[in-house]
């Protein structure tokens, strides 16, 4: 997961990439574990066109209340413009890919 200094808010993002993924996570979720090798294959399929950020609901939370967050695993996608979709609970590489894939394919440079 990204370790680069990315600043993020609910208005968007300043990565270098178009698109910015933000993975809730805990280390006591179960699920959370479970998403952890399909967040990685996410990052490396992506890696031109996404960034992938961990976040630690229990350490960062003033980000889970930023950004509304009620369960773990939850994902935010963002642009640079501000929030694009939204969802929660553990899914495969399959499902994630194809809600990715139809954001990219709708979401400008």
């Amino acid at each position: 997961m990204s370790e680069h200094v990315i600043e993020i808010s609910k208005n968007g993002h300043d990565s270098t990439t178009p698109l910015v993924l933000l993975w809730f996570s805990a280390r006591w979720c179960g699920p959370c574990q479970a998403m952890a090798p399909v967040l990685e294959l996410v990052e490396e399929v992506y890696s031109d066109t996404m960034t992938v950020i961990k976040v630690d609901a229990d350490q960062q939370q003033t980000l889970v209340k930023e950004f509304g967050i009620r369960a773990v695993p939850s994902f935010v996608l963002l642009a640079r413009g501000g929030i694009i979709d939204a969802r929660s609970g553990a899914t495969g590489y399959k499902d994630l890919s194809q809600w990715l894939d139809h954001h990219l394919s709708n979401t400008p440079d």
